[in-house]
């Protein structure tokens, strides 16, 4: 059996597909993706067993998590759930199906979600591509494959109303304090703010800020005891029912020699955005 993944052409736009052969029984691939121990060892972390209705989370360690709800359980074969980027991304809906094979089984995963772009769906095919290649190789040699830590951070929000309305809500005026992790700090180059999240560094300053009006924030960060700053972007896309309001913010592994520090600050302002992106859909509903 060829162990080579078959990208399979979408039927639907938003749709990602992709199949994989395994040398491994139905049942070795069931348990990789239903008992937590298992799934942790290729995956992330299942906070409970997955059951239908209820709700669980897939955390990866580093600040990334998946809030998920499982809708269907058909074992061994068919495994389908809604879930969120941090709890707060567009809602996608993925289904695992598995096909005993001559040698092992075929392991189809199809993440839908219909406001995805083009781009979106390319980039998305290449994660799916190496989540499935990581599962392969577990089951094939029995050692962890999960990857240690992703560098880079990117999360959303989807908003309603077009995105002049949402530009005017979070970003015109006083209205970043409402909302951002800097406090009432203005978005300005030498300003300085606290985070206080019981963490060190302490002291952030933020520099060259760039805005593009009605589409991007973009601005550097630097702690008082980093090595480099941070780029980061705030920007807003249409969607089918509103818009979307994204965060990338980068650069974390210049911001030290020590790679655990790295992963650590990281964690921390994943923790930040969320909050963040939270506080802005709650701006942005009040209105």
């Amino acid at each position: 059996m060829s162990k080579m993944a078959v990208k399979e052409s979408d039927s639907q736009r938003g749709t990602v597909r992709v199949t994989r052969a395994v040398q491994s029984s139905v049942r070795q691939v069931w348990d990789a993706l239903t008992v937590p121990e298992v799934v942790e060892k290729w995956f992330g972390s299942l906070s409970h067993p997955l059951r239908v209705g209820e709700s669980s989370s897939l955390d990866f360690g580093d600040g990334d998590f998946f809030s998920i709800k499982t809708l269907r359980i058909d074992p061994p074969s068919t495994l389908e759930y809604e879930w969120r980027f941090l709890g707060t991304g567009p809602l996608d809906t993925i289904t695992w199906n598995i096909i005993p094979a001559d040698e092992g089984c075929l392991v189809t995963v199809t993440d839908k979600e219909s406001g995805r772009t083009e781009e979106e769906a390319a980039s998305l095919r290449k994660g799916w591509l190496d989540f499935t290649k990581r599962l392969e190789k577990f089951l094939r040699k029995g050692a962890p494959t999960r990857y240690p830590w992703r560098h880079e951070f990117d999360g959303s929000i989807e908003l309603s109303g077009d995105a002049e309305k949402v530009w005017g809500l979070l970003f015109d005026g006083k209205a970043p304090g409402r909302w951002l992790p800097f406090g009432d700090t203005h978005i300005e180059s030498g300003a300085r703010f606290a985070a206080n999240d019981g963490m060190e560094p302490i002291q952030f300053e933020i520099l060259n800020p760039a805005i593009s009006p009605r589409q991007s924030l973009r601005f550097d960060l630097i702690g008082e005891s980093w090595l480099h700053s941070t780029p980061c972007c705030l920007s807003l896309s249409p969607r089918e029912s509103g818009t979307l309001l994204s965060v990338s913010h980068n650069g974390w592994e210049s911001i030290s020699l020590r790679k655990s520090y790295q992963k650590e600050q990281r964690k921390r302002f994943c923790d930040l955005w969320v909050e963040a992106l939270n506080r802005a859909g709650e701006v942005v509903e009040k209105g």
